[in-house]
């Protein structure tokens, strides 16, 4: 059974611009006065999985359903201490899995700021619990978990909240980065979630009290450290299957030894190990960092759960290997010129190499050329990706599950709007031929990364016959030439963003790169400023299939 057969729980959706499930419940009528917006709840489920999704909201559904009763006859709702416990802690794992991320990109300047602001809140927290409340900027928090004056929501939220600034002050100040409160805190939280018998209160950690690491005693290995990972990061299939070889490759280099028994001088050897195999297998110093990156990820994660004090992979990076880092360099003009003479172009003679995929030998270099979309993007599009209503002509590149769309970052989903070239040559003519489905149906698919990956092959085979035999020049110089055209036409940072899908390095720009995203209208004078050497090739004719 796929998700396209299971059906949604009341209340289960999705925004058009997103592949994560929402939740959203009407107060009853007879209560209306107590929700003035007319809405009980309206939060997002954290989850593209429709099962997760749905399981989800039927337990907010029935904790709703005791929130009315209980604002119905005026008595308190009984509080699940132990599913509150298990609310809690799954919210303190996801939480400790993105520290490393977020604080990693605290500029050294801010890093004392922010650790003092961490301080004074965690002292006016502490002073609060021993009071019995919690201070007013924590009660909206508390809320969602029952009555926010609860001496049990007070304990285990203010406790469970006070943990959390605790280890993100240590994120900011631990210069070792060893982090032993946040495993210490961990392994008390897995403890108590293990109890059978009524736990005693959560006992507030001392401020001056000394923090010694947890010694874990548990045969976890790296391969129960990527099935961790990939719970709590929710990766896209092929980045989990990367990391999944990555994990294999250290079991092969190592051994499948317990995580608790490898050691600093141990990672020291596995990143030797790994610089012997890039050199003696040709591979690049990039290529065996990046598996190096990939397993310090998993052994964070495995840290953070307590079956570890501290990560043997921290700060330990690869410089040399056995060929130098393949750049990449955009395309230049008279280069376009000569890779669009061919008679695929100017002839439309049609390859027949089934990695080609008929058609999409033709339209997806001139996608590239005129969107800078990655390679997987254009080759997973479908039919109603496409808008081809005139006047409102444009391409998006979305995630979806169902089909088998999946995008290298959220920054990725995008609506670019349709180059005129691509009109003039009858792209949209193309779409409209095809019944709906995928846009080009004949890439054969089979092999690592799908369709995407055997028209590389294609491609690589043809600038070869070409004449452009260096590996700087690929089918990803179509994006580097987008990228650096729109940015020598003077486009801002955030407009050749959202044109490109690159991600933003501000918050704000972040932010506004995502409203413009969804006004692909306002990014048409900007995809325009695109000029190539396409003129010669002739529109096509597509009749109806």
């Amino acid at each position: 059974m796929n998700q396209a057969t299971v059906t949604r729980f009341p209340g289960v959706h999705r925004r058009r611009d997103s592949i994560v499930y929402q939740f959203g419940l009407r107060a009853p009528k007879d209560l209306l006065a107590q929700f003035p917006g007319g809405w009980a709840i309206r939060a997002s489920l954290n989850t593209s999985d429709l099962r997760e999704a749905n399981a989800k909201a039927k337990a907010l559904h029935a904790e709703w359903g005791a929130r009315f009763e209980a604002l119905r006859t005026g008595k308190p709702r009984p509080i699940d201490m132990p599913d509150l416990r298990r609310r809690l802690f799954t919210q303190w794992e996801r939480a400790i899995a993105r520290l490393d991320d977020t604080y990693s990109r605290v500029p050294g300047k801010d890093r004392e700021t922010r650790a003092y602001g961490l301080q004074c809140q965690i002292e006016e927290l502490r002073q609060c619990l021993t009071e019995g409340v919690l201070p007013e900027w924590l009660e909206d928090g508390a809320k969602k978990y029952g009555d926010a004056t609860a001496p049990e929501i007070v304990t285990e939220y203010g406790g469970h909240q006070l943990m959390l600034f605790e280890v993100m002050h240590e994120a900011l100040t631990n210069e070792r980065r060893t982090f032993p409160l946040r495993v210490q805190y961990t392994q008390q939280r897995r403890d108590l979630m293990g109890l059978s018998a009524a736990p005693a209160p959560h006992v507030l950690p001392h401020p001056q009290a000394p923090q010694q690491p947890a010694t874990p005693t548990n045969g976890k290995k790296i391969g129960d450290a990527y099935d961790a990972w990939v719970s709590i990061r929710q990766k896209p299939e092929r980045t989990q299957q990367a990391y999944k070889r990555h994990a294999d490759q250290f079991v092969a280099l190592m051994g499948d030894l317990p995580l608790n028994a490898v050691s600093r001088t141990m990672g020291i050897e596995f990143r030797d190990k790994l610089q012997a195999w890039a050199i003696e297998n040709n591979k690049t110093a990039t290529t065996a960092d990046n598996i190096l990156v990939s397993l310090r990820a998993l052994f964070n994660v495995a840290r953070d759960k307590g079956w570890l004090t501290g990560n043997p992979l921290e700060r330990l990076s690869i410089k040399k290997g056995g060929k130098d880092s393949e750049g990449r360099e955009p395309w230049t003009r008279e280069e376009l010129g000569l890779i669009f003479s061919d008679p695929l172009w100017t002839k439309h003679a049609i390859p027949t190499d089934k990695k080609a995929g008929k058609e999409a030998a033709y339209w997806i270099p001139l996608i590239a050329c005129y969107t800078g979309a990655r390679l997987t993007e254009i080759a997973q599009l479908w039919t109603d990706d496409v808008a081809t209503e005139p006047g409102k002509e444009t391409i998006e590149f979305r995630a979806n599950a169902q089909r088998g769309q999946q995008l290298k970052n959220t920054g990725s989903w995008r609506a670019v709007p349709m180059h005129s070239e691509l009109i003039r040559l009858g792209f949209c003519d193309y779409v409209n031929s095809l019944p709906k489905g995928e846009l080009f149906p004949h890439l054969p698919k089979e092999g690592k990364n799908g369709a995407g990956g055997q028209f590389g092959k294609w491609f690589g085979t043809f600038k070869s016959a070409k004449g452009f035999t260096s590996p700087a020049k690929s089918f990803h110089s179509f994006r580097h030439l987008v990228a650096s055209e729109l940015r020598l036409a003077n486009a801002s940072d955030a407009l050749a963003d959202a044109i490109t899908g690159h991600a933003g390095n501000g918050v704000g720009r972040q932010v506004y790169a995502a409203t413009i995203r969804r006004e692909a209208e306002r990014l048409r004078a900007v995809i325009e400023l695109l000029e190539f050497p396409t003129k010669q090739i002739p529109p096509t004719n597509h009749r109806k299939q």
